[in-house]
């Protein structure tokens, strides 16, 4: 992943800070001279489901990103390093919820996104270089990106079909959408190549009819599966049969199929590209 720089945005604010790695024309009146946390220190197996086996998802357990950060006021326009630190201190306390967000860009390109919260921010003040610390406790560790992106699924053969993830550097949740082209009693989806045993299934009381519109999002942090049938939706989440293991991305070539392929289409199929750390 290449970067140029970072912008911290407070939740709910229009103003950030921007953050520079290379400033080779010294415009910038914030610059990253040292920057730690942003690799994959510890990472955890993180138990998410048990089928024929135990499944286990490997995270970065914890994240807290500290951000050294050089000073340069442009005296002429009446800058201090005083105003600022004070520009830091008020932007940080400007959010409602304590939230704070870093975008990670190349050049103008938004690449990655972390939220947390700020809990240390350190600037000695009697030092001959003019430095400002900030630390962010990270709510979840992982990074992922600012933009959806999407698999190609025009055509596929739902009894077998490969999502390339081509971004990512970790494994993630995904959304995948179906509608129903023929009564089925339930859904399922598998892996026909790497793990046969594994499976995903819902069934719901008396089952899918012609139409219905079925969502399943597996994002750790918003699992949830989803019924819009007519003006009406409904969280079938109970409709997950004993077994069943949420749908995981990981890097490269995944491959799913549908046991019930010739009872419904997929027409939309996506994710957020993650990454282990920069």
């Amino acid at each position: 992943m290449k970067l140029t720089s970072i912008e911290l945005w407070p939740d709910g604010q229009n103003n950030y800070l921007p953050m520079d790695f290379n400033d080779p024309r010294g415009e910038s009146h914030f610059f990253i001279k040292n920057a730690t946390g942003l690799d994959a220190d510890e990472i955890s197996a993180q138990f998410y489901g048990a089928g024929s086996k135990n499944y286990r998802n490997l995270k970065v357990a914890k994240r807290t990103v500290v951000l050294k950060l050089g000073l340069r006021p442009n005296f002429k326009n009446g800058d201090t390093f005083g105003t600022l630190r004070d520009f830091v201190y008020s932007l940080v306390a400007s959010t409602r919820t304590g939230q704070t967000q870093l975008r990670f860009l190349n050049e103008v390109d938004e690449i990655a996104q972390l939220s947390g919260y700020i809990s240390k921010i350190e600037s000695p003040q009697f030092e001959q270089k003019q430095e400002l610390s900030i630390s962010i406790e990270c709510i979840n560790p992982m990074l992922a990106s600012v933009f959806v992106s999407a698999v190609s699924i025009t055509g596929v053969d739902l009894s077998g079909f490969i999502a390339n993830d081509t971004k990512s550097t970790a494994p993630h949740g995904c959304t995948m959408w179906f509608q129903v082209i023929g009564s089925t009693p339930s859904i399922t989806i598998k892996d026909p190549i790497v793990d046969t045993s594994w499976f995903f299934k819902t069934r719901y009381l008396s089952g899918f009819t012609n139409n219905d519109i079925v969502a399943i999002n597996s994002d750790p942090n918003n699992r949830q599966i989803s019924l819009f049938r007519g003006s009406n939706v409904y969280n079938i989440a109970d409709s997950i049969q004993p077994g069943s293991v949420w749908p995981i991305m990981f890097p490269g070539e995944n491959i799913f199929a549908v046991e019930e392929a010739t009872k419904v289409s997929i027409f939309d199929f996506n994710f957020f590209a993650t990454y282990w750390g920069v």
